[in-house]
């Protein structure tokens, strides 16, 4: 997958244009990094800011239970 760059600010939904004086993150390593470009450097830190969701990540899943209760035949 090649690195993807995103010129949408993610906060105010405006395009960023001119990258070069824009201040930006990155996130990933090599072809899966991802470079997302802001507005301004308040935007950028309320997106750093912003909870990540971690839906699997405290839910207890007891991952050696060999029944098949998970499978879902409905």
């Amino acid at each position: 997958m090649p690195h993807i760059t995103c010129t949408l600010d993610p906060i105010s939904m405006k395009d960023v244009h001119d990258l070069k004086h824009h201040p930006s993150i990155h996130e990933g390593v090599g072809e899966d990094q991802l470079t997302v470009y802001f507005e301004d450097e308040k935007n950028r830190a309320a997106y750093l800011a912003t909870p990540t969701e971690h839906p699997c990540g405290d839910v207890g899943v007891d991952r050696s239970n060999t029944t098949r209760e998970w499978i879902d035949n409905g």
